[in-house]
């Protein structure tokens, strides 16, 4: 089986983090939790970054956390491989069944000790959760630039790290573009691309941008602006 599912653990399955790990918390690997509240029995979307290129990780949700001197209610399962710059999005977790409260994410190698962690808050189903963890809220800017034989466009997207996002640029000068991007760990995708032949037709160009991750979704649109270049 993938996951283990234990109503009742007493031990947690990693070692703590080591000292000298947890005294430099710049080298310390980071994770990212989203949404930052959910219902009762619901799923999280891990990531992460400053892990070992190429490891594969040991996911972990305990709540509240992994003290072995009180029960937890926790999933064990495994996890993303991290990518060649020490990275990782968007990895669905399960999480495991508890009344409410505070909970913890452990992202670890197995019998080597918790490596990050993050906490989210578990709603009661008889509660509503906030706007943007019921929904993916989302920010898009739009630049232009003017170069010597046309203009360039810039699109950056702020989301849920993981999400794919689909960028569409329509006006009613400019021939429609569409391109797919993914969001890194941050949850941050750029995107440059040829807009139009000039800086007077670019500016009346819009974007839209609509972005998913499992079944949660959002939107989002802006403006191009114009900003100074060669020309």
């Amino acid at each position: 089986m993938r996951w283990i599912l234990a109503a009742l653990m007493t031990t947690p399955l990693f070692w703590p983090m080591s000292d000298a790990r947890a005294a430099n918390p710049a080298s310390q690997p980071q994770v990212i939790l989203r949404p930052s509240a959910i219902h009762v029995g619901g799923s999280i979307f891990v990531s992460g970054r400053r892990f070992v290129a190429g490891q594969r990780l040991v996911m972990q949700a305990a709540c509240p956390t992994l003290n072995p001197q009180h029960p937890a209610a926790m999933i064990v399962r495994q996890g993303p491989r991290v990518n060649a710059r020490g990275a990782f999005a968007g990895f669905r977790l399960k999480t495991p069944i508890t009344t409410g409260g505070h909970c913890t994410v452990y992202a670890g190698e197995s019998r080597l000790g918790v490596l990050g962690d993050a906490v989210y808050r578990v709603v009661p189903s008889s509660q509503k959760l906030p706007l943007c963890s019921k929904i993916m809220c989302m920010h898009v800017r739009a630049f232009l630039i003017r170069l010597k034989n046309g203009t360039q466009g810039t699109v950056v997207v702020t989301a849920w790290p993981g999400a794919r996002a689909r960028i569409v640029i329509s006006g009613p000068s400019v021939k429609t573009k569409v391109r797919n991007v993914r969001l890194n760990w941050r949850g941050i995708a750029q995107k440059r691309l040829r807009v139009a032949l000039g800086v007077i037709k670019s500016i009346k160009a819009q974007v839209a941008v609509t972005a998913h991750l499992g079944k949660v979704r959002g939107s989002a649109h802006a403006k191009f602006a114009v900003i100074p270049g060669g020309r």
